[in-house]
């Protein structure tokens, strides 16, 4: 196998799509489908090299083999989804290469028997990747991603069914979803239509992702799950579950358990559903929407926590200016909650709700903003948000924004 990936002009015939259908039959033919050899490219992609200085091992080897699980040679997915004892001879890819006479093709390759889905070792093999408490090497993490990718575009029923079998392979996905291509896995899992057995599964997978942002370790992980939910509320799907008071509550709640690593992917998520409901509401769709009350209501608990938040005095930290003196510093956590406020006092200002703004009004909010204002008066991006928040406020007439700009 790896004389085979030592290859470069096999490798470049590959990637060049007038050629590749010749690569396909040099690389089936003189290699066959044998597991043990697909397993050698697994071995690639999930174990690292032991020897950093081998390159070929260490970097060429491991990106040469994700590659060859994306050129759709169906014969090389297929064999993830048959019982290792199912192999028998066929004669189908021999017929699917042009231009070629079958009589001197001589394939070993592997059936798909319309069988129940089976336990593969392959596909157990390329999972064993996840399974593990240390942190992932994020570059054979992408190579994953792209042989997932690969098998899922040839059998994406087969392996919805097999990852909602054996759960233990989503599990491990979400423990490590602070990598940006495991999130994307499991990103592309939730996005797969096929019926409604398996959508209530997906739900569950949901539920998880909301349930893991109380115990993230990072910023980077609770990203990557707003990333992922923000996609399934895009797609109008498990809104009931998302918008339901129990659901608001827990994301809220993993903010004040957790507020450095939750707050802004918690509160991107919240921004998503006063979107969708504000979308629905223009496109007339509004009647199929959950009710947003427990989604508002949660959202006016959370507002003396946000105060407290933009009061908050961190550690000193400036910036100097090319004009010689040094400027404090907003920090992403202050700047996560205007653009919520920015969200939820323009959109309920749009829907005319009154508890919102008087609860704003109440807690003096507009004018902690204004005082925002003036400390960080070279950050453009805070005064655009707190412009837009003021302008459609001040429209409306609402008494307590006019006040806060006469007074200062």
């Amino acid at each position: 196998m790896s004389q085979l990936l030592d290859c470069d002009e096999f490798m470049s015939e590959l990637r060049n799509d007038d050629e590749r259908t010749w690569a396909m039959y040099l690389f089936i033919s003189s290699y066959s489908l044998d597991p043990n050899r697909i397993n050698q490219l697994l071995d690639y992609i999930v174990f690292e090299a032991t020897d950093k200085g081998d390159y070929n091992r260490a970097f060429k080897y491991p990106f040469y083999a994700s590659q060859i699980f994306q050129f759709d040679i169906k014969p090389i997915i297929d064999a993830f989804f048959i019982k290792e004892e199912s192999k028998v001879p066929s004669k189908e890819l021999a017929q699917s290469i042009e231009g070629k006479d079958s009589d001197m093709i001589l394939i070993d390759s592997l059936s798909t028997p319309k069988e129940e889905n089976k336990k593969s070792g392959l596909l157990e093999k390329l999972f064993s990747f996840l399974d593990t408490k240390d942190e992932l090497n994020p570059m054979l993490a992408g190579y994953f991603f792209k042989a997932f990718s690969g098998i899922s575009n040839l059998c994406k029923d087969e392996l919805l069914e097999y990852l909602f079998e054996f759960t233990n392979h989503i599990d491990n996905m979400i423990k490590h979803v602070d990598n940006r291509s495991i999130s994307a896995t499991l990103r592309s899992i939730l996005g797969y239509t096929k019926n409604n057995e398996s959508n209530k599964k997906k739900e569950e997978v949901v539920k998880k992702l909301v349930e893991a942002l109380e115990s993230v370790k990072n910023q980077e992980a609770a990203m990557n799950i707003s990333w992922i939910i923000g996609k399934v509320i895009a797609e109008k799907e498990y809104l009931e579950y998302l918008m339901s008071k129990e659901t608001v509550e827990k994301l809220f709640k993993s903010v004040n358990k957790n507020v450095s690593s939750c707050l802004k992917g918690v509160l991107n998520i919240i921004i998503k559903l006063y979107q969708v409901n504000v979308e629905n509401q223009d496109s007339q769709m509004s009647n199929k929407i959950p009710d947003m009350k427990p989604v508002l209501e949660q959202s006016i608990k959370f507002l003396p926590i946000a105060k407290k938040l933009l009061e908050h005095k961190s550690k000193e930290i400036t910036i100097p200016t090319t004009y010689g003196n040094r400027l404090n510093v907003l920090g992403i956590d202050k700047l996560s909650v205007i653009e919520w406020l920015q969200e939820l006092i323009n959109k309920y200002i749009e829907m005319k709700d009154d508890m919102v703004i008087k609860e704003v009004g109440k807690l003096k909010i507009p004018e902690l903003l204004l005082f925002l204002m003036k400390e960080h008066y070279m950050n453009s991006i805070l005064h655009l948000k707190v412009f837009t928040i003021f302008e459609g406020a001040i429209k409306s007439k609402i008494s307590s924004y006019v006040k806060a700009v006469s007074t200062r």
